[in-house]
């Protein structure tokens, strides 16, 4: 099992790996950086590759948990066969007692798949899109609330912007944020954190405040001297 450091999963599955930069929320990725420093694990580097033999790990793994769907590349990359995420969404299904959650930059092709290939949308399995900017928010919420999932949300990270959800968020039902880590990460302005966190309260929407904008990831947690780790389900919000 691939345990993993990020403060609102447990655990990583990447049937995938490798993917293309498509935004500025791209310009300085982890994945990327982590296989340029990991030849031997990763050989092809950021190229594209299915990985099958990891496709069943999830009804491998018999304690329920919190599942991050490939955090090294994005599920609805073009260059991935509809077949192959097929596949990977009926070993969703199957092992239904842990909760996937998913995160994409291209959710047209995600509203598509879903709706084309008649795909299922359990409460197990969340639905989410990454999103810097206002701009990039108004381009890939929409295709999302379009997919009748029954957890939609929102990683709103790296934080590169204001952003103004409050006509989205009664269509929502998780967002997190924070800011970029890492030697060359753009500054996050707190009051970005603030405004996001305010929009949540006032709509009654889980709010999950990953981090502020330090050079190590997970730290500088704290949000006006407390901590914010609200999860769908916790108010409510599914069953």
């Amino acid at each position: 099992m691939n345990n993993t450091t990020i403060e609102w999963t447990e655990h990583t599955w990447n049937p995938v790996t490798g993917c293309t930069q498509i935004s500025p929320g791209c310009d300085n990725c982890y994945a990327k950086r982590i296989t340029e420093q990991s030849k031997k694990v990763y050989p092809k580097g950021f190229e594209i590759t299915l990985r099958p033999h990891r496709l069943d790990e999830p009804v491998k793994w018999r304690k329920p948990s919190f599942i991050f769907v490939n955090s090294m590349s994005d599920l609805f990359h073009r260059d991935i066969p509809s077949d192959y995420l097929t596949m990977i969404w009926h070993i969703m299904c199957r092992a239904d007692w842990h909760i996937y959650q998913i995160l994409t930059k291209r959710p047209h092709r995600m509203a598509h798949i879903v709706s084309s290939r008649g795909l299922p949308t359990p409460p197990h399995i969340w639905l989410g899109v990454s999103v810097e900017n206002q701009t990039f928010g108004d381009n890939r919420i929409p295709p999302l609330l379009s997919i009748p999932a029954q957890v939609r949300w929102l990683s709103c990270e790296p934080l590169l912007g204001p952003l103004n959800l409050t006509p989205y968020l009664p269509h929502l039902q998780w967002v997190v944020d924070g800011g970029e880590s890492g030697p060359r990460r753009r500054p996050a302005n707190p009051d970005w954190f603030r405004s996001i966190r305010d929009q949540c309260k006032a709509a009654n929407i889980p709010y999950f405040h990953k981090q502020g904008n330090t050079f190590r990831p997970g730290y500088d947690r704290l949000l006006d001297g407390r901590t914010w780790e609200e999860y769908p389900g916790m108010k409510g919000d599914i069953q």
